[in-house]
């Protein structure tokens, strides 16, 4: 047992450290919680769901939090629609249990 004690201590350091350059769209920051952007690319189900990724004006490659709120509204979006997605914040379900909610507004790309 001594031995696992040993391989459990905090002697992690800054090389250890996993770095990804995954984008996500923070809707929690009261600043950003307006997203507008043009769909790029969808990926095909994961784990999560699909995820969605967006050009904004302010970012290249920006990733929507695949969350059920989302996901639902946005079952119908193709690469090259205009979305312009709105958080409204903590809404209470029918569950009573606390959910973000959405506002979700897309314009299909004319040229498909």
């Amino acid at each position: 047992m001594e031995n696992n004690k040993q391989q459990i201590v905090d002697d992690f350091s800054e090389t250890d450290k996993v770095i990804s350059d995954l984008k996500l769209w923070d809707y929690k920051n009261p600043d950003k919680k307006v997203l507008i952007g043009i769909v790029i690319e969808i990926e095909p189900e994961g784990t999560y769901g699909r995820s969605v990724i967006v050009d904004t004006i302010e970012e290249t490659n920006l990733t929507i939090p695949s969350l059920t709120a989302l996901n639902t509204k946005l079952r119908d979006v193709r690469v090259g629609d205009k979305i312009k997605l709105e958080c409204l914040g903590l809404i209470r379900g029918k569950n009573k249990r606390d959910y973000y909610d959405f506002n979700v507004f897309i314009k299909e790309n004319s040229n498909q």
